[in-house]
């Protein structure tokens, strides 16, 4: 540059750093003038030398700082851009250029509308018009861009002020949000999905503090104890507790807190707001914050009232099966203990000299030997093991016809109302055994009503489902007859209901009631197929409900019912003509008791206290014109099994059978294709006489007897 000025003789500056003494180094501003006076006069220059150090340093981080900056606003992931007034593009970053796949230099001088488009324009044309004016401001929009692509974005248009405080354009600074929304959407979307789990489930969900102090409940759990959430807010989970069952609850819930346990489950009663009591399943564990603390508990909450109810009715089935099971056991020796007692008696009565006083005596026991045998057939009315002759019946007209026989029995204290529906179901049952039952109801309820009231007698047709079928050993679900018998009387107490059925249990007082009524209304709806059902609240009345099985047969009149012979009958009694008779019996007094009887007569006897003993001595003796055999025999052949092996052995013999049992005995597939004929015990000489006579000289399977 100093050459060029002095070949061209003119003005010259330049920049150029210096090195003082000290080894400073310095930037000054240097100004030249080269002249020349003459021929062979020496160049001369003239010129300033100014001080630039400051200010070259201040360029320098001008330079510096312009650098850094564009190398910030190009690396930044966001997008930045400054528009000027006229809504055209002076500068935008890298990522401006990624997001429109346009380089700087196509963007530069161009409106906003141009380079976004007018879809993307017209979406935020009202923002930039805000900003133009001098608003700062922002929003969020869903843009696309080049290539398809669509972004959520966040904006930020903040204007530039020049003097005057003129707009000469606004600085944009956008975000891609898309998926920090697509992550709140998946936030809300499942915060919506546990508020409609929370809200819609079935069983009940409840937040407490470590205090036991409700923070939420869903709509589950307020309908379970009858309460809202303003209520709840200022209450403790205790506060609804029963009061029996709050210390294991205070004792699981202070092990949750002290950490002891993570979650216990827990059955336990609520108190609901109308007073009532709930049993619920409390499955509860520790509530705990982002960091591990809890902070309190979650329990999920079922009502399992409706469970434990059923679960309680099937306990009383099982409970009530087992006691008939007692209880026809019971009948049954005690039906061989009357027949020896009625055999004696009657052995005694046709004996010589006998005075009219002895034989009144004897007559007197004879008498409570069948009053004994009445209540057996109670017994054995629970127990399902009377002998049913069941058939198609109209129980609405059954009752009708039964009117005046309880308006007699009940007085013109008790107001009979009967109901039910013109397309009434026939009902399988046996009819006179339906007529006992709603006898005894009647009774039982006049007794309840000692000033009078109403006796109610409703008749419906019901179809038992599946959960109500279960709950009653031996029925099954279907359609069926209900008969209702109500009255408005004095109740029975809470604590006696679970008993009612029970043989010999009574609610009336001492000397007024066996105890057997109800005991044979149940034992007679379960042998029919269905089952009995009592509601009660003391002085609110009570209400026995009758199940009886749909039949599907056409009603008949019902069949006249064979009644015993009496103990004692001038009709002659049938004796023997010489045949032999092998009797079987395991009890040994009954067993001499009826070989003296048909000794007597005239017969030829071979006695066996079981079956095993029975057949070796048909086997050793020959041909055998009868069997009498009990039903229920010790070892493995009971009576029914030992008349069939036997009948191979010798196809002609009869069979007579003899039970304390009735009905039950007759359930084998054997006995169908087998002749007999049946008595019952106890039974006398009469009864037994004429048994024996009609299964010898009758060619088909008699009519059974009952004893």
């Amino acid at each position: 540059m100093i050459e060029q000025g002095q070949l061209t003789g003119k003005q010259f500056s330049f920049e150029h750093r210096i090195v003082l003494p000290d080894g400073e180094i310095r930037w000054v501003h240097q100004e030249n003038l080269s002249t020349k006076e003459g021929e062979g006069v020496a160049e001369k220059r003239r010129g300033t030398v100014q001080h630039i150090t400051h200010r070259k340093l201040s360029e320098e981080a001008i330079k510096n700082s312009e650098v850094q900056y564009r190398l910030l606003i190009d690396n930044m992931p966001a997008l930045i851009a400054y528009v000027d007034s006229e809504m055209r593009y002076r500068s935008v970053n890298l990522t401006f250029e990624e997001w429109f796949q346009v380089p700087a230099s196509s963007v530069l001088g161009k409106t906003v509308e141009e380079i976004a488009g007018a879809e993307n324009f017209a979406k935020v044309r009202e923002y930039v018009e805000r900003a133009l004016a001098g608003e700062q401001v922002s929003y969020e929009r869903t843009l696309h861009y080049p290539g398809g692509r669509a972004r959520e974005i966040h904006a930020i248009l903040v204007p530039d002020f020049g003097p005057e405080n003129v707009v000469r354009g606004y600085f944009a600074l956008v975000t891609d949000i898309t998926e920090r929304k697509a992550t709140e959407e998946a936030l809300r979307a499942g915060e919506e999905l546990l508020r409609g789990i929370f809200e819609t489930e079935a069983v009940g969900i409840a937040t407490t503090t470590p205090e036991g102090r409700y923070i939420q409940s869903n709509s589950a759990y307020l309908a379970m104890i009858g309460r809202d959430s303003e209520e709840l807010t200022n209450m403790t989970f205790f506060e609804l507790t029963h009061e029996d069952d709050q210390a294991e609850a205070k004792k699981r819930h202070a092990e949750l807190l002290a950490g002891a346990i993570d979650s216990y489950q827990l059955d336990k009663r609520y108190i609901h707001k109308d007073g009532s009591v709930i049993w619920v399943n409390v499955n509860t564990s520790r509530l705990k914050d982002a960091e591990g603390n809890m902070i309190g508990d979650i329990a999920v909450v079922e009502d399992i009232t409706h469970r434990r109810e059923i679960e309680a009715q099937l306990l009383q089935s099982q409970k009530m099966e087992a006691v008939g099971q007692l209880t026809g056991g019971v009948a049954h020796d005690f039906n061989n203990l009357l027949t020896i007692i009625s055999g004696c008696l009657q052995m005694l009565e046709d004996s010589d000299g006998v005075s009219n006083s002895e034989d009144d005596l004897l007559r007197r026991a004879l008498q409570a030997v069948q009053r004994g045998a009445d209540l057996t057939q109670r017994l054995l009315a629970f127990s399902r093991r009377q002998t049913l002759r069941p058939h198609a019946v109209d129980a609405g007209r059954l009752v009708v016809d039964m009117i005046g026989i309880l308006e007699r029995t009940l007085g013109a204290s008790v107001e009979i109302i009967t109901s039910q529906p013109d397309d009434l179901w026939p009902c399988e049952a046996d009819p006179s055994q339906l007529e006992n039952a709603i006898l005894n109801l009647a009774i039982n309820a006049r007794d309840a009503m000692p000033n009078g009231g109403t006796l109610s007698i409703e008749i419906e047709n019901a179809e038992l489902i599946d959960e109500e079928a279960a709950v009653q050993a031996g029925v099954t679900s279907g359609n069926y007859v209900v008969l209702t018998v109500s009255d408005n009387g004095v109740g029975i107490p809470r604590e006696s209901l679970a008993r009612v059925f029970e043989p010999f249990y009574t609610t009336k007082g001492a000397g007024k009631g066996s105890g057997l009524g109800l005991s044979m209304v149940y034992g007679f709806a379960q042998q029919s197929g269905g089952y009995a059902s009592i509601e009660s609240e003391t002085d609110h009345g009570t209400a026995v409900r009758i199940y009886l099985p749909r039949s599907r047969r056409e009603v008949e009149p019902a069949p006249d019912v064979a009644t015993s012979p009496s103990v004692k009958s001038s009709v002659p009694v049938p004796e023997a003509s010489g045949e032999t008779i092998l009797v079987v019996e395991d009890d040994t007094d009954v067993r001499k008791l009826s070989v003296t009887i048909l000794s007597k007569l005239g017969y030829a006897i071979i006695e066996a206290p079981g079956a095993k003993v029975a057949l070796k001595l048909l086997q050793d003796t020959g041909e055998v014109d009868l069997l009498l055999s009990d039903i229920v025999l010790p070892g493995k052949i009971n009576g029914i099994e030992l008349a069939v092996k036997m009948r191979a052995l010798q196809p002609q013999i009869k069979v007579v059978f003899m039970s304390g049992y009735t009905q039950r005995a007759f359930d084998a597939e054997e006995v169908a294709d087998l002749d007999y004929v049946y008595i019952q015990k106890p039974f006398g000489k009469p009864v037994l006489a004429r048994a024996i006579r009609d299964a010898l000289d009758s060619q088909t399977r008699p009519i059974l007897k009952p004893g």
